[in-house]
C-alpha cells in the first residue's frame, strides 16, 4: 500500500514560482499579440479615415441610392446639418 504524502513547504514554494512564472508568461505573451493587433488595427483606421466619407465613395461606385440614404440618415440622427 502507498502512503499518501503532504507535499513539503519547499515543493510548495517551487509550485508557487512555477504558478507565477507561468503567469508571467502568459500576461507577456497577450501583451505581444496586442500590440500587434494595436498595430493592425491603426493601419485599418487611417484605411478607412483616408477613403473619404460613405456617400462620397457610394456615389463615385455609381450607389447614389446608398449615397443618398447615408446623407438622409445622417441629417436625422443629427450627425451632420440639414
Amino acid at each position: 500500500m502507498m502512503a499518501w504524502c503532504i507535499p513539503s513547504g519547499d515543493f510548495m514554494e517551487g509550485y508557487e514560482v512555477g504558478m507565477l512564472d507561468g503567469i508571467e508568461l502568459g500576461r507577456r505573451q497577450l501583451e505581444g499579440e496586442w500590440a500587434a493587433l494595436d498595430v493592425a488595427n491603426a493601419r485599418t483606421a487611417r484605411a478607412v479615415a483616408q477613403a473619404g466619407p460613405y456617400d462620397e465613395l457610394a456615389d463615385r461606385r455609381g450607389q447614389h441610392d446608398r449615397a443618398e440614404q447615408h446623407r438622409r440618415i445622417v441629417r436625422e440622427r443629427g450627425i451632420l446639418p440639414a
